[in-house]
């Protein structure tokens, strides 16, 4: 409803039907406020498959498809990115373009800067801003007593990517640091980090595994580690504060909380919050399509995904020089 009127649906197409395509059209379907006018693919036959299970049409090229959409989602291989993107917003079109922002800092800046001609609605797919664990954590904590924050993201590689495990797996990391930082009303200050290169795996020569130690600057101190080699699947957040640790599983979606009882002795008492499941990613689709309909800021928009990029950007240099 908008202005005592029904808005009508918001026409979107889907470029990419990888597995994150997939799954952006699969939740789209649900969504009534969304109309999937298609979706096309580079590869004609994965397109033409995955448009005839989900029975929304095939386009043979992205021009016909963004000429009969409002909104395109980007759901391609990272080094894609800039060029669908752009060619969306010289389109005067919506764009939800999947994380990483873009391959490079650089290609991040440009767009950036050509939304100043073109308005258009913008999001980036930093979906974990949307899970019910991560919102639930920011309201839990005692945030004038923290110390320091841990955030780990394990992911053993099962599907084929073009980017380190910076781009890959940790930039959801460094984009809930920057809402922590926003949380705790400063910013971040210093950065140093490391990373396994010598023993890479499926990418050469990119790291695998990459531990990062933020400064903010009020003092407290962020950790985030991000792997995808080995066997053990974990995503976890653990805050600690003067008397508390905070502990946030966002893969079992639960909060654990430890208190200390008395500060001369290790005793303490413990707290297991079990929090709804549900579907982030549609959560974090039906929020960029109401923010369309009510002209409102996405929840993570350019300029928080060309951040994200220049501290992956920074984390690289540390790792592989400049």
């Amino acid at each position: 409803m908008k202005n005592g009127q029904i808005a009508p649906p918001i026409k979107v197409g889907i470029v990419g039907a990888g597995f994150m395509g997939t799954n952006h059209l699969r939740h789209l379907l649900e969504i009534h406020e969304a109309e999937v006018v298609g979706v096309y693919d580079i590869a004609t036959e994965r397109g033409i498959r995955v448009s005839q299970m989900y029975r929304v049409p095939f386009y043979e090229n992205d021009e016909e498809l963004l000429a009969a959409a409002d909104m395109v989602v980007v759901a391609v291989p990272t080094s894609g990115h800039y060029a669908v993107t752009k060619k969306a917003i010289l389109r005067d079109k919506h764009v939800f373009v999947e994380k990483p922002f873009m391959h490079t800092v650089d290609e991040a800046r440009r767009i950036e800067a050509l939304l100043q001609a073109h308005p258009v609605k913008i999001q980036i797919g930093h979906v974990e801003r949307f899970h019910p664990v991560f919102q639930q954590l920011l309201e839990l904590v005692r945030w004038d007593d923290v110390v320091s924050i841990e955030l780990k993201r394990h992911i053993p590689l099962r599907k084929k990517v073009d980017v380190d495990v910076i781009l890959a797996v940790m930039v959801h990391d460094l984009d809930l640091s920057f809402k922590i930082a926003r949380r705790l009303q400063t910013d971040i200050a210093q950065v140093k980090a490391a990373g396994v290169t010598k023993r890479h795996l499926k990418i050469q020569p990119f790291a695998d595994h990459v531990s990062a130690h933020i400064l903010l600057g009020n003092g407290v101190f962020v950790h985030v580690s991000g792997n995808r080699a080995g066997a053990h699947h974990e995503r976890r957040i653990q805050v600690i504060e003067k008397d508390r640790t905070v502990i946030a599983d966002l893969l079992k979606d639960q909060i654990e909380i430890l208190e200390r009882t008395d500060r001369r002795s290790y005793h303490c008492k413990r707290k297991l919050l079990e929090v709804e499941k549900r579907e982030t990613l549609k959560d974090e689709m039906r929020h960029f399509i109401q923010a369309i309909l009510n002209n409102d800021r996405p929840e993570v928009s350019a300029e928080d995904g060309r951040r994200v990029m220049e501290l992956s950007d920074l984390i690289a240099k540390e790792i592989y020089g400049s």
